[in-house]
């Protein structure tokens, strides 16, 4: 069976859905990473440092062409193209762009940008801002941070599955994986209950906050400036 690759923002259930399609299809995981992590070094066996924003992330081609290429030629070395899955939320331009060669299938989850950077300012992940060209206000860099990094995870062909419909549906993830692995068996995979929706409420709640709609007209205005620029 075709490996899988799981890419996402942060904070948009990833942990979640790699778990769901791991068990619904049997692949296997690596071990020496937890949940798929395979260019996150937070999160690798032999780490017994500090385990939060402490590795390279959200590394961009234009910005450091030679870091960018080892990170690609890792990817090539460590992963198996059959029966395995694989996720990252830390480097989405290079998996983006190693992504591209069709050798994996593709699962993305896409959560509204604000949902992100607010979830992530509230933790002090800062490392979107990495990847922005202006990084003199950190909070407009981790936005600009998003937005490309978003750009760059649309463009890669595979099956897309919605944070909101997510929340609401678990049967996403099986449908998502039926098209991917057509005529394979997909063990479907419940985990919406009371917790889930406890969880979910205040999270979902947040949007009609005045600090949630002021990162929102945030991302609307630098989405705007970016596109235009991109000439699309």
């Amino acid at each position: 069976m075709k490996t899988l690759f799981v890419i996402s923002l942060p904070r948009s259930l990833s942990t979640l859905v790699y778990h769901v399609a791991r068990l619904s299809l049997s692949l296997n995981e690596p071990t020496w990473t937890s949940d798929g992590e395979i260019l996150n070094n937070d999160r690798y066996i032999q780490n017994n440092g500090k385990r939060n924003d402490n590795g390279i992330k959200y590394t961009r081609l234009e910005k450091e062409p030679e870091l960018f290429k080892r990170l690609s030629d890792f990817l090539d070395q460590v992963t198996t193209r059959q029966g395995f899955i694989y996720k990252d939320v830390v480097h989405p331009f290079v998996v983006s762009h190693w992504l591209k060669s069709g050798d994996m299938n593709v699962l993305k989850i896409k959560r509204p940008l604000a949902d992100v950077a607010y979830a992530m300012m509230a933790k002090q992940w800062f490392y979107p801002a990495a990847a922005a060209d202006e990084r003199e206000n950190i909070e407009d860099a981790v936005i600009q941070g998003l937005i490309m990094a978003e750009d760059a995870i649309d463009r890669v062909p595979g099956e897309t599955i919605d944070y909101d419909i997510l929340v609401q549906d678990e049967n996403i993830v099986t449908r998502a994986l039926a098209r991917l692995y057509p005529g394979e068996s997909v063990l479907p995979m419940g985990f919406i209950d009371d917790e889930f929706r406890q969880e979910c409420r205040p999270v979902l709640e947040r949007r009609k906050t005045d600090p949630y709609k002021r990162i929102e007209e945030k991302f609307y205005m630098q989405k705007n400036n970016y596109f235009q620029y991109q000439g699309e």
